[in-house]
């Protein structure tokens, strides 16, 4: 079939007696892959959308998943170009004010599960997001931040707990309080074999 540069087409294939895949390639001798699906459709149906890059000929191939045969409706259409991007003014704006603390993770730490622990405490106001980042600054390090009602320090049932939400290996916790009070943030690591060295945490809550 003949495309057009910067149009945009939708493929689907679909069948009761097999599991129907799509192949969209150049129909030259080469037979360049471009895109494949398989079950992007409704259930096991195959189903892709595409903009040439370039006008041309192009070749769709309806192929089964495995050794099945059968009938199939295989559909073309053209889609409509989607609207400009949009520049919204914001109905407000907010700026949250980080507080920075430097820590390490150290063998004289106190112990839970396992796992080296430095526990900071909190008062938050509920109703509010708190962004809590735990960076590492060395490699041996794999942080994870937990946070926790302010007289819970041993059960294994946290408000909320993040390993890897920030960049790498960093933990980044996100979460809203119901109530205000004193929480309890808890600084420490993955497991027993990436569970030393020093980190910087940030802790903001929504003005």
């Amino acid at each position: 079939m003949t495309l057009e540069a910067g149009k945009r087409y939708a493929f689907s294939a679909e069948s009761k007696e097999f599991d129907p895949a799509l192949r969209l390639s150049f129909a030259n001798a080469e037979d360049e892959e471009i895109a494949t699906d398989d079950d992007g459709g409704e259930g096991r149906n195959a189903y892709l959308e595409f903009t040439p890059e370039r006008s041309g000929q192009y070749r769709l191939r309806v192929l089964a998943v495995d050794d099945s045969m059968g009938a199939y409706a295989l559909h073309v259409r053209e889609l409509a170009p989607l609207p400009a991007p949009q520049r919204p003014a914001p109905a407000s704006s907010s700026q949250i004010a980080f507080k920075h603390y430097v820590g390490a993770l150290t063998r004289t730490d106190g112990e839970v599960r396992g796992r080296r622990v430095d526990d900071y405490l909190f008062r938050f106001e509920g109703g509010k997001q708190v962004m809590i980042f735990m960076d590492r600054e060395t490699d041996s390090l794999d942080p994870m931040i937990e946070v926790r009602a302010g007289t819970d320090r041993y059960s294994d049932d946290p408000i909320a707990r993040d390993d890897d939400g920030g960049d790498g290996t960093n933990a980044l916790l996100i979460f809203t309080p119901d109530e205000s009070g004193e929480y309890l943030v808890r600084a420490t690591s993955s497991g027993e074999d990436n569970g030393f060295g020093g980190y910087s945490l940030r802790v903001g809550q929504q003005p």
